[in-house]
């Protein structure tokens, strides 16, 4: 699989993800949610002469949603349109950072179309007779890849070959100290993404939850740009049976703190969705005004980098204990 010009694999994955994120939508519509992908100024959004770039997005999205309408990769019906999922494979972003870091982890160095091609073969998007998730793919990876060769965690030689650069904090040595373990917990997470910050966090909260006597019916990443505010829905129930409806922000962040007016934002969404509880999580800290408008919410707590460690400590995910300090779990982290 070659991935084309990358502005046409981006065009398709701008659709794709917008429809992927509502049962159906009209033509302008789709349009409308798939410039958003591009990051235009409210002064470019403005601007609809001919040769502005608003217009010309629009126009190549349009001859990219009338292609893939003709493939039957978008259905129209009624005069709306939708996904036709049957006929596409939908990879989410975290899945497609496991599998390239899977890839990049050899010895051996790649050529870009080999690790498209490489994933194309794992996800089994190459078996559709679509190529809009080929395409979906292609521009989720060269972001992905983008992203890993500016942090340092991949490297490109003279000849456009891409190869794997182990961190040095990810090399197995002497178990650390409790401070030097949660120091290279967050670094690491942050250089991962938010996407896989998201899945790491939903997935230790799942275990925190268990492992302090609550069964959990649900544990959904919810993510997108489409999320209200909202990362994470979690379900639990206790041993008598209260249920609780437990909604979570995630944020992966290097140094920024979060603010007051976040905390306020997702208390409002937190409302407007009905959760019985709300959970902020950040890989750094909050600001003062913000610790203390969380301080004063019955329902609403917030999780720290210091936090965060400690519930990975009592949930036994991402870290190992012994007598002699702590290691990473590079599978999970």
């Amino acid at each position: 699989m070659k991935p084309n010009a990358i502005g046409e694999a981006r065009a398709v994955e701008a659709i794709v993800s917008y429809l992927s994120g509502v049962p159906f939508a009209t033509r302008k519509e789709v349009l409308s949610g798939a410039i958003a992908a591009y990051g235009l100024s409210a002064e470019e959004l403005q601007d609809k002469s001919p040769r502005g770039k608003n217009c010309r997005i629009r126009s190549g999205l349009g001859t990219v949603l009338n292609r893939l309408t003709q493939q039957k990769a978008v259905g129209c019906r009624d005069g709306v349109l939708f996904l036709n999922r049957e006929q596409l494979v939908l990879v989410q972003e975290a899945q497609c950072e496991a599998a390239l870091r899977e890839l990049l982890c050899s010895r051996r160095k790649y050529r870009r179309e080999e690790l498209f091609r490489a994933l194309a073969e794992r996800f089994r998007t190459v078996r559709t007779p679509q190529k809009a998730d080929d395409l979906t793919l292609a521009a989720m990876s060269e972001r992905i890849l983008s992203r890993m060769l500016e942090a340092g965690e991949a490297e490109q030689d003279g000849t456009g070959r891409i190869g794997g650069v182990r961190q040095a904090d990810d090399a197995p040595g002497q178990p650390l100290s409790e401070r030097e373990c949660r120091e290279r917990l967050l670094s690491r997470l942050y250089r991962r993404g938010g996407a896989h910050f998201e899945v790491f966090l939903a997935n230790a909260l799942e275990k925190y939850f268990l492992v302090t006597g609550r069964d959990v019916t649900c544990c959904e990443i919810t993510g997108g740009s489409a999320d209200g505010g909202i990362d994470i829905v979690i379900d639990t129930v206790d041993e008598l049976g209260f249920a609780e409806h437990i909604l979570v922000q995630a944020k992966c962040r290097r140094q920024a703190q979060t603010t007051e007016k976040e905390i306020r934002e997702f208390y409002g969404a937190l409302n407007a969705q009905r959760g019985s509880r709300g959970i902020f999580a950040t890989t750094t800290s909050f600001h003062p005004a913000a610790q203390k408008l969380l301080d004063s919410l019955d329902n609403c707590v917030g999780i720290d980098g210091e936090k965060l460690f400690e519930i990975l400590k009592k949930a036994e995910y991402g870290i190992h204990k012994s007598k002699s300090g702590y290691t990473l779990d590079t599978a999970a982290v």
